[in-house]
């Protein structure tokens, strides 16, 4: 099962970070966020200490084409019963300082046919800046056929870091 870690990260401020944790939890994983999995992956959501009392984190997911919203999973945000036809979430995973009240839900994805970026906000928004918008999930018989696709994500991720870097600065 692959674990995506929502974090705060502190540098000259805050920002929603994304972590992935390989199945059995070995690492390293360089993936940070972005996933490339089959239909029927569990995939588990956790939510880890924002280092402030208590954070929330929410989760949108969309069709990185069209930017509409989309629910990559068979499940509710919950994790319980089937999402009904239309169904977009979000997914909202609360944290307690102190390590009492740990959200964490698994989703089992399903086929779409078509990429989905996630963004995540964590409150207090005032606070916390959103994660970087570039983090994906696509279906593996994507990933194999369009490494055109992958070399431009990236590319895109390395300016939005760049910026995001000499605005820290």
């Amino acid at each position: 099962m692959t674990t995506v870690r929502f974090q705060v990260k502190r540098s000259k401020g805050s920002l929603v970070e994304a972590e992935t944790i390989p199945t059995g939890g070995n690492g390293p994983d360089h993936r940070f966020g972005n996933l490339d999995v089959p239909d029927g992956t569990n995939i588990t959501w956790q939510a880890a200490s924002g280092g402030s009392g208590k954070t929330v984190y929410t989760a949108e997911f969309r069709d990185l084409q069209s930017n509409a919203r989309a629910w990559p999973f068979k499940e509710t945000a919950d994790g319980k019963g089937a999402a009904p036809p239309g169904y977009t979430g979000p997914l909202v995973l609360p944290y307690q300082d102190g390590g009492k009240d740990v959200a964490s839900v698994s989703l089992t994805t399903k086929a779409l046919g078509f990429p989905v970026k996630y963004t995540v906000t964590a409150e207090p928004q005032d606070k916390i800046d959103p994660l970087d918008p570039m983090i994906i999930i696509r279906p593996q018989s994507l990933a194999a056929s369009n490494v055109a696709f992958g070399v431009s994500c990236a590319v895109l991720g390395a300016v939005a870091g760049a910026l995001i870097t000499a605005w820290l600065l």
